[in-house]
Order: C-alpha cells, then structure tokens, then sequence
C-alpha cells in the first residue's frame, strides 16, 4: 500500500491522509504480533513432538492455524482494498473498513495465544495447568485488546469522555514539545522498536519447547523457560493494546487520554520483556555452566543492568533535567 507523505492545501483532506497514515501503522504493529504465532504454528506441525502428540491435540493445533489465518488476513485486508477497490486514492471507505477490519482480527489472535500456552504449559507441566494458562492468556489478550476499548467507549456513552483534543487538521500547538499528532505518532514508533523484539524472543520460547533439548533440561530450567514465556506474551499483549485502543475506543482521534495510556503501556511492556529476556538468560546459563548459583546470578545482574539502562538513566536523566522534553527538531535551531 503506497501512502505518500505529502501536505493537502484541503484541511480536510490532509485530516484524512494522517488518519488512515494512522490506521495503517496500527495495522503494521498487529501483524507483528500475529505473524511470529503464524511462524510457530506451520513450524510446529513439521517438528518430530508434534507426531507424538494425541489427536485431538494436533486438531487443536490445526483449528488455531485457521483462526490465525483468519486473523492474518483480516488485518493485512486493507492492503488489496485500497489497491483495487479504490485505485489507491484516499478516501474515508478506507479509514472505515481498516477500523473494521482490525477490531474483526483481533479475537483469533487472542484465542490461538491461549491455544499456544496451553499446548506449552500442558507440554512442561500438566494439562490441568495448561487449561488455566491458556485460558487465562485468552482472557488477558481480550481485555486489553477488547475490554478496555469497550470501557472507554461505554463511559463516553455516559458523557464521562476525557477531555478531546483540536481535530488533527488544526493541530497547531508546536511550542517547544510538538503536537499531539506527533507525540501519538512517536509513541507508536516506540512501540515498533520494541515489539519486534519481544516478538523474535517470543519466537525463541514457543519454537523451543517442541525441540528434543528442552526436553533434556532440568525440570526448574523448564518452569523458568515457561514463566518467561508467560511474562514475554504479555509484553507482547501490551505492545498490541495501544493500536487497538486508538483504533476502536478512540476511532483513530488524537486524544491526550491516549497519548498517556499508550506512552504508559509501552514503558510497561519493557518490564515483563527485560524479565522475561533474563529468565531465559538463566536457562541457557545454567544448561551450560551446570551451576545454578552462576546463573542466578548472572541472570540478576543481567536484570538489574537492563533495568538500570532502561529506567534508571532514563529516570535520572528526567530529574537532572526537567524541562528538555521537548523533541530534538523543536530545539535544533533553524539553519
């Protein structure tokens, strides 16, 4: 899909192209959460486990690969649509059905994630264990990715709406911090910089499960690796809930309210992603040392220095200097 960066004379239009310009980058930040579940199941079917699997286990796994499909083409429809149904001109047809089309492919990726956990917490633990896990992931992904959304639309049903923001097209406030719109736009990159990531990780932990190595682990080095995963899908979950929020609950509109809770959200992510990451750190610390007080230790300090990095310079940093907030165009002086 070709949208050109490119500045209307026509308010009105110009509204349009950052709305669907939008629309379009929320789209991108869902199929990354889709497309490594995508690669884990077709992968699966060709492991050596998944033949010694029960049957009604390998059909389970199949009826997740449809639903999967079903979620991948939803959200990528929008590509085809504005190619050969509007010749790709921009036009509100398109802001409408990319709205539709990622509210519609949300809920199979919420039910195969808990599909997956299930089939990976049954695999390490019991399959009581990975009825409560999956379920609970299935349950989690659709609060956040529908549960919240249907909150904030209720309460403005009810006239308790936050306070709005001047439409895109007349967003002008550029004194030293930027607009509204640009402020939304970063927060959305940042959440592209983080999520793939989490997602090449999240890959890592449900592809190795199914190998014959992790079935020669210690029974501890196994639960580590499964609470990881755990902590990993739902920085993941995280990541994806800002682009649902903003599409369903605030209809693509730049609201304050959703520049605070998607900037909250992302910084959040990085916390079960940074514990996550050093979870699995131990694992592999601890099948190659053979020495658990090694990889403990190693595995904390790992954290502690991820932490520090990611929060504690950051947190300085804003204390040392309060005022320089403002983006790094607002201050370069003009040439």
């Amino acid at each position: 899909m070709r949208i050109r960066p490119r500045q209307s004379d026509n308010p009105i239009v110009a509204e349009l192209e950052i709305k669907i310009r939008d629309a379009l980058n929320e789209s991108r930040i869902l199929v990354l959460g889709t497309q490594i579940l995508l690669s884990f199941q077709y992968e699966w079917a060709l492991e050596q486990s998944f033949a010694q699997m029960a049957r009604p286990s390998q059909l389970l796994d199949v009826a997740a690969l449809i639903l999967l499909l079903l979620s991948f083409m939803a959200i990528v429809s929008p590509v085809p649509y504005h190619a050969i149904a509007l010749r790709d001109e921009l036009r509100p047809e398109l802001y409408r059905f990319t709205t539709l089309a990622i509210g519609a492919g949300l809920w199979p990726f919420a039910v195969v994630l808990g599909v997956d956990v299930y089939i990976v917490t049954a695999r390490v633990l019991d399959r009581t264990a990975g009825i409560i896990a999956g379920s609970s992931a299935t349950a989690i992904a659709l609060f956040f990715l529908y549960g919240l959304e249907l909150i904030a639309l209720r309460a403005r049903r009810r006239g308790r709406e936050h306070h709005r923001s001047k439409p895109r097209g007349r967003d002008k406030n550029m004194s030293g911090t930027g607009s509204l719109q640009e402020k939304i736009n970063d927060v959305l990159i940042e959440a592209r910089v983080v999520l793939p990531g989490a997602q090449a990780l999240l890959g890592f932990q449900f592809v190795g499960t199914m190998t014959e190595g992790f079935q020669h682990l210690e029974h501890a080095s196994r639960v580590v690796h499964l609470a990881s995963l755990g902590l990993v899908v739902f920085s993941v979950i995280l990541l994806m809930t800002p682009a649902a929020y903003h599409r369903i609950a605030e209809r693509g509109e730049p609201t304050e309210h959703f520049l605070k809770l998607a900037t909250g959200f992302v910084i959040a992510s990085m916390i079960p992603l940074g514990a996550g990451m050093c979870g699995d750190f131990y694992v592999v610390a601890n099948n190659v040392t053979r020495s658990h007080s090694f990889a403990i230790f190693a595995s904390v300090g790992l954290l502690t220095l991820l932490y520090v990095i990611w929060f504690g310079i950051s947190l300085y940093a804003r204390h040392r200097h309060p005022v320089a907030r403002g983006r790094m165009s607002d201050r370069i002086p003009p040439q």
